[in-house]
């Protein structure tokens, strides 16, 4: 557990205040764009992860971050089962922000998707093979991490205008479609 009298508690949990006091736990509380909530306690723990040296050779690196342990979720996290929100928002609580301010890695991550099978690999830190294609973030998104969408292109390309992919959930841990790309000659081409 992370305590009351931590630097992180105190710095960027915003503590300690009227719920946190010296010699206890850390307590935190986020609220997401759906209205969805979940509270519980930050929590310190040694997450390990292979680091690239260079030349598609890579060696095992660990590092402590703290994250929040939700013990009370609500709304949409307890529907869905959400077991957790793993935090790469632009705050500087979220483990990407925790790492790059230890000098692990720099501040930047990238989920590239394997266009033939599937899946695909997430890496944190840098990216810098010639081919990887990246799409800029949008900026002033403090606490969530947001792109533009401006076509869909599934054996032709769609014609929809890009505000419709715009989200009006702030802080939504999930990734949403407008309906509009699944109705428009939806029957013949998302089979």
């Amino acid at each position: 557990m992370a305590g009351c009298d931590q630097e992180f508690c105190e710095t960027i949990a915003r503590g300690p205040g009227p719920r946190c006091t010296t010699g206890s736990r850390c307590p935190f509380h986020e609220r997401y764009g759906d209205g969805s909530a979940n509270a519980g306690y930050f929590v310190q723990d040694l997450v390990k992860y292979d680091q690239v040296t260079g030349n598609l050779q890579k060696k095992s690196a660990n590092a402590s971050v703290i994250f929040g342990c939700g013990i009370s979720p609500s709304g949409n996290l307890v529907k869905i089962g959400t077991s957790g929100i793993l935090g790469f928002g632009q705050s500087s609580k979220s483990m990407i922000s925790q790492l790059a301010s230890a000098k692990l890695v720099r501040k930047v991550f990238a989920h590239c998707l394997d266009s033939k099978n599937g899946g695909g690999i997430f890496a944190i830190g840098d990216v810098a093979q010639p081919r990887v294609k990246t799409t800029p973030l949008l900026p002033n998104q403090y606490a969530h991490q947001a792109s533009s969408c401006e076509t869909i292109n599934l054996g032709h390309r769609f014609k929809l205008k890009p505000k419709i992919f715009l989200s009006t959930h702030k802080l939504q841990p999930k990734i949403f479609l407008p309906t509009q790309p699944y109705s428009q000659d939806g029957p013949r081409h998302w089979r």
